[in-house]
């Protein structure tokens, strides 16, 4: 499930799936390589393995035939990264989107049938109330005082994304940065909520880390293909998008 080296930590970096922190904040993390740090992944797991539609072809075009192998590679995948960017990691293993359905005796009936990027479903609110308890516990156990939390700010409206989002929104009395959901930020602009006062901080990076941001992304074989289509696009995307050798986060100020 986990693996915490450390009981407390000077950044804590909360991801949807496994790979978007390293997507979004792999040039940071591999910057802040002194620092003790933990990426929590929180919907890494299957449930009961049903699968929609939508996430049987998404899983087919990551290169697997089933729920169970297809999370276990990309839990590899993500270990892998771990290592090579030097972060420990915590897997919550809450059921990704495209495994979410209503329980009912007579009909399965998935809440994201047909798309991940939408508005979220009304059966998904008891999920956020129990990971926004959760996260709290997190960060009381493993967050250092003073300590940095980071959390995606949703764009593209994938809805692990969106929850993601909305479990950062409710921390209060911490340093909280948001960070750009990559790629779905190069062609999608950022709904910036009325709501909240966010200070926009660019992040700095020199061309060696922006290229092992580059590297630890390819670790990620199974999802190059659904992603970015072919290694040659993910180049091509990457490097034009990272021209300026930066990566934007938002700090929230409550």
């Amino acid at each position: 499930m986990f693996k915490i080296c450390t009981k407390k930590y000077d950044h804590i970096f909360f991801s949807p799936h496994l790979d978007d922190v390293t997507l979004s904040c792999g040039g940071l993390i591999t910057k802040l390589h002194k620092a003790k740090i933990l990426v929590v992944t929180i919907f890494s797991g299957i449930d009961e393995g049903k699968t929609s539609n939508f996430g049987k072809q998404f899983i087919f075009l990551s290169g697997f035939n089933n729920a169970r192998d297809f999370i276990e590679s990309r839990k590899s995948e993500e270990k892998r990264v771990a290592r090579f960017l030097g972060y420990d990691f915590l897997f919550l293993n809450y059921p990704d989107a495209i495994f979410r359905y209503k329980k009912n005796i007579f009909l399965r009936q998935f809440l994201y049938p047909k798309d991940c990027c939408c508005k979220l479903s009304l059966y998904d609110i008891p999920l956020i109330g129990k990971l926004n308890e959760h996260t709290r516990e997190l960060l009381k156990k493993y967050l250092r005082k003073n300590g940095k939390i980071y959390f995606p700010l949703g764009i593209g409206r994938h809805v692990d994304h969106q929850i993601t989002n909305q479990l950062g929104t409710q921390i209060n009395n911490a340093e909280l940065y948001f960070y750009e959901d990559f790629p779905y930020c190069i062609n999608q602009k950022w709904e910036k909520s009325s709501r909240y006062y966010f200070i926009p901080k660019k992040i700095y990076l020199s061309k060696p880390i922006i290229f092992k941001k580059y590297q630890a992304i390819n670790y990620y074989k199974s999802q190059i293909h659904p992603v970015f289509n072919t290694k040659n696009n993910l180049r091509v995307i990457f490097f034009d998008y990272y021209q300026n050798c930066y990566e934007n986060y938002w700090y929230l100020k409550k």
